[in-house]
């Protein structure tokens, strides 16, 4: 029982071939018994006829022996390893498969396990580049070097029969023709690769000049305040000790040259809180927002309706993700104010099972969402792209739902991972 279930000393390739042999020993027996028997009866004193029946069983057995050993050899194959292979349909199977490999898993499963399944081949190796990989002698069979670009990078081990035999030339030309095609999938998966890892480079170059220009508005943001902004204050305050009471002219002229300066002061500040909310660095998230919110209401005169998670959360998040939602919300509202046409606006962030989510709706007139958001970058309108390329930076998830005259939601979840 053990040698029949692990199928020890290759006791499957012993009963094959004693079953083939022994059908074919029967057969040729039957085979001679029957005219011999028939012989006996009818002519038994007839040695011409049994020596022409003799040497006509024999030639025709010597004839056809190679192709009903082939033929008998595949009924046993059948019965022991389930069903037999042709030409048309392995390489029209196998090339299906090779056609949508995409990944170096996909062409290692198809060649090392589908092919073998067809075939009833001990399973092969797909070895890449320089690797060397011991083969076991009982596994060995045939080896296809599969190159790309003039250059080998991969060798393509099949393993030997399961029932022992040598490999025919149909075997050989089957493998020889998915080797051929193998080298195109292989040369496919190679180019998909470096795509992927060129991608990932401009993903990552990407997200790098993301970070590198908030750190740049930060540092300019702290520039202004700290020199021309203080400067400006100072301005201020001197004009305002040189003011008379009275209204004289000199007077007039300081009073309107400080209204400048006052506005000067205004638009400075404007310009450093758009570089980099001074909030969101002092008590967090929640007041950023709140400040943004506000102003863009009284700007665009359209009410912002704001529901905040509590500031103890906000304020414990990591800063890269505060600066990048708080420019999520501001590139939205300003998305809004350019296109919507809307007349209100629901900010939402709220804060559940350490899962972050940033909801912004409103009721203006919408648009028909792309499959990609891609395609509006090929449009001219980048504003979107902006949005997912940010949120992908701090690991969240950027949905966009809208249709026309239904307005439109724009939908953040950020996962904190860690503890962070």
């Amino acid at each position: 029982m053990a040698i029949a279930r692990d199928n020890l000393f290759d006791i499957d390739r012993i009963l094959n071939r004693a079953l083939v042999y022994a059908i074919l020993s029967l057969g040729i027996l039957l085979l001679y018994l029957g005219p011999f028997l028939l012989l006996f009866r009818f002519l038994p004193n007839d040695r011409l006829a049994q020596l022409f029946v003799i040497v006509g069983l024999t030639l025709a057995i010597g004839w056809s022996f190679d192709w009903t050993r082939a033929q008998i050899q595949r009924g046993v194959d059948r019965f022991f390893y389930g069903g037999w292979y042709d030409y048309a349909g392995v390489v029209e199977t196998i090339s299906d498969a090779l056609a949508r490999c995409v990944e170096r898993a996909q062409l290692n499963e198809v060649l090392t396990r589908r092919v073998p399944e067809l075939m009833q081949l001990r399973e092969g190796q797909l070895v890449s580049g320089s690797t060397s990989q011991p083969v076991n002698p009982r596994d060995a069979g045939l080896e296809f070097p599969l190159a790309f670009q003039g250059e080998p990078r991969a060798v393509w081990r099949v393993g030997a029969h399961r029932n022992g035999e040598d490999f025919t030339e149909t075997d050989r030309h089957i493998l020889t023709t998915i080797a051929r095609q193998a080298e195109t999938a292989l040369g496919n998966v190679l180019l998909i690769e470096t795509l992927r890892a060129q991608l990932e480079m401009l993903r990552a170059t990407q997200h790098q000049l993301l970070r590198s220009r908030e750190d740049e508005r930060a540092r300019l943001a702290r520039e202004l305040h700290d020199g021309p902004l203080q400067d400006v204050v100072g301005l201020n305050m001197q004009l305002g000790l040189l003011l008379a009471d009275d209204a004289s002219p000199v007077t007039e002229a300081l009073r309107a040259l400080r209204a400048q300066v006052r506005d000067l002061l205004t638009d400075l500040r404007q310009v450093c809180a758009e570089l980099r909310p001074p909030m969101l660095d002092t008590i967090g998230l929640g007041a950023a927002l709140r400040v943004l919110t506000e102003d863009w209401a009284t700007q665009h005169h359209i009410p912002v309706q704001l529901t905040l998670a509590p500031d103890a959360v906000l304020r414990a998040l990591p800063d890269e993700v505060s600066v990048n939602l708080y420019r999520v919300a501001q590139e939205a509202l300003a998305n809004i104010a350019r296109h919507a046409h809307a007349r209100n606006v629901a900010m939402q962030l709220t804060f559940d099972d350490a899962r972050l989510v940033l909801t912004i709706r409103d009721d203006g007139c919408g648009f028909v969402v792309p499959a990609a958001l891609n395609e509006l970058a090929a449009q001219g309108h980048f504003g979107l792209v902006g949005l997912r390329e940010r949120v992908e930076l701090i690991g969240g998830a950027l949905t966009v739902e809208s249709a026309p005259d239904v307005g439109t939601t724009v939908c953040v979840v950020w996962q904190m991972t860690n503890g962070k």
